[in-house]
């Protein structure tokens, strides 16, 4: 449980380092680009809670609950940021999914990869310890 355990805290590491990342444009020497920092309010709450859990003494069935719930609120979020990125910067109003696949760089899908593997891995460490 202790590798699984620094596994989990690396890739949480990991997965909040991805925010920095080049997220979206359509094009970049035109507007720059979109990174995931900018959408930090839409993560900060949920990351917290999953860094006291990772990082501190105390763990009981509902402080374990509540990383799960933040841990798949990051996946709603990655969702939401990746349907209303363009209503931010002020391009157009309301949820857009055509335009989110041509215009998504790889630093976003390296948090979706990163995110869903944090919450992959929490689950089966959760699952071993009951």
């Amino acid at each position: 449980m202790l590798k699984e355990k620094k596994g989990l805290k690396i890739l949480y590491l990991l997965a909040l380092g991805s925010i920095f990342l080049p997220w979206f444009t359509f094009d970049a020497k035109m507007m720059g680009y979109r990174h995931g920092w900018l959408y930090l309010d839409w993560f900060a709450v949920q990351n917290i809670i999953i860094g006291i859990y990772l990082f501190g003494k105390k763990r009981g069935r509902v402080f374990t609950f509540l990383t799960e719930v933040s841990l798949f609120m990051n996946l709603v979020a990655l969702v939401l940021v990746f349907g209303l990125w363009q209503g931010r910067a002020n391009i157009i109003l309301g949820f857009q999914w055509r335009d989110g696949f041509s215009t998504a760089q790889p630093g976003y899908w390296i948090s979706v990869v990163l995110f869903l593997a944090l919450f992959v891995m929490f689950q089966k460490n959760v699952l071993k310890c009951k």
